[in-house]
């Protein structure tokens, strides 16, 4: 379940699992606040990717984020 403006963890043909397999490293940044990384999640008709920024020992959400849809191959 979403609200508002929430994204679902919902995929096509992903039998609602996740897996590692889904997700690969755009980049990492040594920034003036530490790490930054650009991560993306792919399904079988889009890219959603994200930006991570190190918070303490772990990583926070930076609330950027886009998606494009693609075609299924």
């Amino acid at each position: 379940m979403t609200r508002d403006d929430e994204f679902s963890v919902w995929r096509v043909d992903d039998g609602g699992e996740i897996t590692s397999g889904m997700f690969s490293l755009l980049f990492a940044a040594r920034t003036a606040n530490g790490v930054a990384l650009g991560v993306n999640w792919r399904g079988a008709e889009g890219v959603n990717s994200f930006f991570l920024l190190q918070q303490n020992a772990g990583f926070k959400d930076t609330g950027i984020k886009y998606g494009r849809y693609t075609s299924p191959l």
